[in-house]
């Protein structure tokens, strides 16, 4: 039983819906065409009964969402190129040591993806960070004691 979306994204002409798991249910991805037929397109497995895909965001040809373990991850921004074929494009635990737990908000700024990340870390000012891809790279832009829900907008003056 899929329990909500998290997250929406229009991609090569179809809906896009991040989810969150229940009762055991893999946290998945589901693509809504324009006929109306849903299909899973991406699933990631954990032993947390409550994970999910959010920050669904269209970025240089591809859609990237980031998958939240909750407790025991993984915890990474997945991509995909054609909407069906899924990986992993950056695993946070791996790269920054630490569980980044919840996308604050996504954002298309001159060329350059920028991701907010909110830890459930007790250590905020350590591992709430802000990360930019650029060129195919990842990184840290800025570390600090950021908490609640942030949201990113872009004002064209």
């Amino acid at each position: 039983i899929v329990d909500w979306g998290f997250s929406m994204a229009v991609f090569q002409g179809n809906l896009y819906i991040g989810c969150m798991d229940d009762l055991g249910v893999d946290a998945l991805i589901l693509r809504r065409t324009p006929a109306g037929v849903y299909s899973t397109v991406d699933t990631q497995t954990s032993t947390d009964e409550s994970d999910y895909y959010t920050g669904l965001t269209v970025y240089s040809g591809a859609l990237y969402a980031h998958y939240y373990g909750v407790a025991n991850g993984p915890w990474n921004i997945r991509r995909s190129t054609d909407g069906t074929t899924w990986a992993t494009d950056l695993d946070l635990n791996a790269t920054f040591t630490i569980t980044t737990k919840q996308t604050g908000g996504t954002l298309v700024h001159n060329g350059d993806l920028y991701w907010v990340l909110i830890s459930g870390s007790s250590d905020v000012s350590t591992t709430n960070r802000i990360l930019r891809r650029s060129g195919g790279t990842w990184t840290s832009v800025y570390t600090g004691n950021v908490t609640g829900p942030i949201g990113v907008i872009e004002v064209e003056e």
